[in-house]
């Protein structure tokens, strides 16, 4: 009778062993496809994203060239042209560029990127290219930050930009600004006072792969 018990005891804790090998699997699984699942939405977003910004680029770029119109109503018939125009974008969310407030255009050459800078920011904005962040005037000195998501096509290799790296500043009224790296700091993303210390113009935001860090690129100007 004691052995039969025993018997029953090791029969019941093996079925519990194998109950807890098999939700342990199922659950291994289930964490396998959903990290599955979210690194394909993050490709799709990240190709959407250099697909988009690089129509709104072409498109900012085709504005800057555009000869001068004689006459008021040229400028008119130009204004409306351009703001008609909606490329086509492979995507099952309609894609209209003329909806899109571009402040101007961001040239990295040491990393290969020109993007298009979106005036406004929000999330959805970021999905589609880098945004102003923050924008004013201390002192008379204006200065700027510009934000953006650590897609490949946007600012993924911020942290890599040499120090002394000249990049350039477009605004669609043609001006150019350029700007010096003077250096590439971290810091915690709950620490928002961090953003705003020290001296510079322009200062390039992006987060790092687990949101927990926030990277600059703190710039100044220099004559052009």
């Amino acid at each position: 009778l004691a052995m039969a018990s025993t018997r029953k005891n090791l029969g019941d804790t093996q079925m519990k062993k194998n109950k807890i090998s098999l939700m342990a699997f199922a659950l291994g699984i289930v964490l396998i496809i959903a990290a599955i699942l979210f690194l394909g939405k993050n490709v799709l977003e990240q190709r959407a994203a250099e697909q988009q910004s690089g129509v709104l680029l072409a498109q900012a770029q085709q504005h800057l060239n555009a000869s001068t119109p004689s006459t008021e109503s040229e400028e008119k018939d130009e204004k409306e042209e351009f703001l008609s125009q909606e490329p086509h974008i492979s995507s099952p969310n309609s894609f209209n560029w003329s909806n899109y407030n571009i402040d101007g255009i961001l040239s990295l050459p040491d990393l290969g990127l020109e993007l298009p800078v979106l005036a406004d920011y929000s999330d959805a904005l970021l999905k589609v290219s880098v945004c102003i962040f923050e924008k004013e005037d201390i002192q008379g000195s204006p200065r700027m930050v510009i934000a953006g998501h650590n897609y490949k096509a946007h600012f993924r290799n911020l942290s890599q930009l040499p120090i002394g790296s000249e990049i350039s500043y477009q605004t669609m009224d043609g001006k150019v600004t350029k700007f010096q790296v003077t250096e590439i700091v971290e810091i915690d993303a709950k620490n928002g006072d961090a953003l705003e210390e020290g001296t510079w113009d322009l200062t390039l935001l992006t987060c790092n792969y687990d949101m927990s860090k926030r990277i600059l690129a703190r710039c100044v100007s220099v004559e052009a």
